[in-house]
């Protein structure tokens, strides 16, 4: 995690040496959040709304070409529904049996480093209209959940540190004077990598439960 922190920031940096011009700002991220399971035995329940916070840097290398980091606070998770036993759910105060049937609420939060190649129109009527594509490392800092009703237990044993999304995404920039607009996008992000450690009866590894989510991103640029 450390690793991927340094080389994060290097990167950044030689991104802003790069860069004709830097501009940047913060937004407010309203989300809808969802896992998806890749095995039968395994089910998505129900999504999860929250809220999220960022700080985004564009490093801007010509006029309609841009490439994206900062960091991103995000609330998300899901429900998931297990269709098979779980021999061992654990916590830091008890290790549960789930039964075929029982429902665990993921509530995770994550730091996030997007990084994104962004394509921009010429300014047209005062708006900016762009597209994104990108990777975002996240890396957890707390994960709780709900394995009975309201329990609100620390799961963090049951959620991996680290996972990777590919998100894709567009919006406008409106301008309102000088260097400031204002933002507003929709972003989808899909997971590529697993967020679970659980393991079903009989198996002798985790099965994969990705991290997919709808930003509606809406903040201000100088």
């Amino acid at each position: 995690m450390k690793k991927l922190v340094i080389i994060s920031i290097l990167a950044t940096f030689t991104l802003s040496g790069m860069a004709q011009k830097f501009s940047g700002g913060l937004y407010f991220s309203p989300t809808f959040n969802w896992m998806k399971p890749d095995v039968k035995q395994i089910e998505k329940d129900a999504m999860r709304t929250s809220f999220g916070f960022g700080l985004e840097g564009d490093f801007i290398l010509t006029d309609n070409f841009v490439i994206a980091s900062g960091l991103r606070f995000n609330n998300m998770g899901g429900s998931l529904k297990y269709l098979d036993t779980v021999p061992k759910f654990v916590t830091p105060d008890s290790t549960y049996k789930l039964n075929p049937g029982h429902v665990v609420k993921y509530k995770t939060q994550y730091v996030g480093i997007p990084i994104y190649i962004k394509g921009k129109t010429n300014e047209i009527g005062g708006i900016f209209y762009f597209m994104k594509a990108g990777v975002v490392p996240s890396f957890r800092y707390s994960a709780k959940g709900d394995v009975t009703v309201n329990s609100n237990d620390d799961i963090r044993d049951e959620v991996r540190g680290i996972y990777t999304s590919f998100e894709l995404g567009g919006g406008i920039e409106y301008v309102l004077g000088g260097n400031t607009r204002v933002l507003a996008e929709i972003v989808y992000s899909n997971g590529l990598t697993d967020v679970t450690k659980t393991v079903l009866v009989g198996k002798t590894k985790t099965d994969k439960v990705v991290q997919n989510g709808i930003m509606l991103n809406v903040g201000i640029l100088f």
